[in-house]
């Protein structure tokens, strides 16, 4: 594909600009960021460190699209914080705890062999504060298998096992 870039690199460990612009990624153009099954594998820190970075390098007109475990549909996690069910507004100092419901996701997924260390509540008013204290806007949330059945119509599967905890986030730098 023309235009397109494979960088290979640990992102747990490398910085995500010490990775690509070496690679000569010009941050001058708008870039498509999409993260799609890896958020849930980080923990919080970690996933905020990898959206700043991608916002740093982002220039106007870059989107990125990413999905997460949607805490808010986790049996296990109970009723949002009330800093996440406000949309947060604290940025990700204190309120990344808030966000992401590491605890919660973790001690699930431990219990049945498959960690996941991250999740975020997918209310749009939760999700554009996240965004904006990041330097994105929040364009759409949405749960991952309506934006499936969005794209593929009639025939999208049905949401199953994990998938019904998905959400879709579509956020833009300007």
């Amino acid at each position: 594909m023309e235009g397109v870039s494979f960088v290979g690199a640990d992102l747990a460990v490398t910085p995500l600009a010490d990775a690509l612009l070496p690679a000569g990624f010009d941050r001058s153009k708008p870039a498509v960021w999409l993260a799609q099954g890896l958020f849930m594998y980080i923990p919080a820190a970690g996933v905020a460190a990898l959206l700043r970075g991608a916002r740093a390098l982002s220039a106007p007109g870059s989107s990125l699209v990413f999905d997460a475990i949607n805490a808010a549909r986790v049996p296990w996690a109970g009723p949002p914080p009330a800093a996440a069910a406000a949309g947060g507004g604290r940025g990700l100092g204190a309120g990344v705890r808030d966000l992401f419901a590491f605890e919660a996701i973790k001690a699930m997924t431990d219990a049945v062999g498959e960690t996941f260390y991250s999740c975020m509540y997918a209310s749009p008013k939760a999700a554009g504060a996240l965004a904006a204290a990041l330097g994105f806007r929040s364009e759409r949330v949405t749960l991952l298998h309506e934006a499936v059945a969005r794209h593929v119509g009639a025939g999208a599967p049905a949401p199953s096992g994990v998938n019904v905890m998905l959400a879709c986030f579509e956020w833009a730098a300007e």
